[in-house]
């Protein structure tokens, strides 16, 4: 869970795009995709990057100060002082640990603007142009005393903003455990990551301003540690296939990245004068495999080997949809999806359905 939480921290960034009104009530929302690789991969990122290290270097001082501490005690042989040591010790071991899960987190970063970059190389640009009506033909025959002079809050959904999640692998009978051909796609779920960024988003309310409909464009970058020392390579007949390794990989992921556009009813309650909203929301989310890859690590002697391979065509379901579901307060709240088509197109792979689960934040 601190993982995850300081992924969030790390992960945080500005929208790069422009929204300008023009005198024809025609709104255009220019979405320049090569600016969120700087404002999303490599700037925000690398800000989280740097606040980590600062954390590390505080940790590994106060480190530096326990072991000063146990130096200091004195050497009188009548004064039994193991069990202050072994306290320290304790605390130190602790340190440590944080110190080794924080790299992780790092490390993760660091995929991620490699991952942001790779998926922009192949996306392009998108603008997007919404015409609305002329103000006159909305308001002109508006009675102002049929104007309430309370402000109440629109209706706002929740797709726009950073998602956060745990991926896992079900078979077509739901369950975790993969079958003997499936095997070499188990994952460990600990090392195996969602995010999506998700920049543009419409909300199109219902009957009152507690329900509508909301939909959107986002990018999904998915990440799947595999569990077995193997590599995926795809054979010449376009299939799937696992090859054996005896290395022992540091890192050993399968990753895909695609572009979602969801449709989704969603409820809110007003819970407080502040109008501040419980909410839950529901329905199918479309998605275009845009790419895949194999990325290793290990370490060699004393040097450390990076392997990719974004070259293979992956037999991926290059458009699929799934099921999603969220429930939250304001802008905070829990989601999980699950994919309704398998990963890999049929009889080109093992018949395996992606599901996430994790934690979404709102801007």
């Amino acid at each position: 869970m601190k993982k995850i939480i300081l992924l969030t921290i790390g992960l945080l960034f500005m929208l790069s795009g422009a929204i300008k009104a023009q005198h024809d009530s025609t709104i255009v929302i220019d979405i320049n995709i090569d600016s969120l690789t700087n404002n999303i991969g490599v700037n925000t990122i690398q800000t989280g990057i740097n606040n980590i290290n600062k954390v590390i270097e505080n940790q590994q001082l106060q480190i530096d100060d326990l072991y000063a501490e146990i130096d200091a005690l004195g050497t009188d042989p009548n004064v039994d002082y193991s069990d202050k040591i072994d306290s320290i010790e304790q605390i130190i071991e602790i340190k440590e640990d944080f110190i080794d899960d924080m790299q992780d987190v790092i490390s993760d970063l660091e995929d991620a603007q490699e991952d942001i970059a790779d998926a922009i190389d192949e996306i392009g640009s998108i603008d997007i142009h919404v015409s609305l009506p002329d103000y006159d033909d909305l308001y002109g025959d508006l009675d102002v005393d049929d104007l309430s002079p309370r402000k109440e809050k629109k209706f706002k959904g929740h797709w726009a903003g950073l998602n956060l999640g745990v991926n896992a692998f079900f078979t077509s009978d739901y369950s975790l455990n993969l079958p003997l051909d499936a095997k070499f796609m188990s994952v460990d779920y600990t090392r195996s990551r969602e995010f999506s960024i998700n920049p543009f988003q419409l909300s199109i309310p219902f009957f009152n301003r507690y329900v509508g409909a909301v939909t959107g464009l986002g990018f999904t970058f998915n990440n799947y540690e595999l569990e077995q020392n193997v590599l995926l390579d795809v054979d010449q007949n376009g299939n799937i296939v696992s090859l054996n390794s005896d290395i022992s990989y540091q890192k050993n992921r399968f990753k895909t990245a695609s572009i979602t556009v969801p449709l989704m009813l969603e409820f809110q309650i007003p819970v407080n004068k502040k109008d501040r909203r419980l909410f839950v929301a529901g329905g199918v989310i479309g998605g275009f495999n845009a790419s895949a890859k194999m990325k290793s690590v290990y370490t060699d002697g004393n040097s450390k080997i990076k392997y990719k391979d974004k070259s293979s065509d992956w037999p991926m379901t290059k458009f699929y949809y799934q099921a999603t579901a969220r429930v939250g307060y304001n802008d905070w709240f829990l989601y999980a999806n699950y994919s309704l088509m398998p990963l890999f197109e049929k009889n080109s792979g093992p018949e395996i359905y992606p599901v996430t689960a994790g934690v979404g934040f709102r801007f």
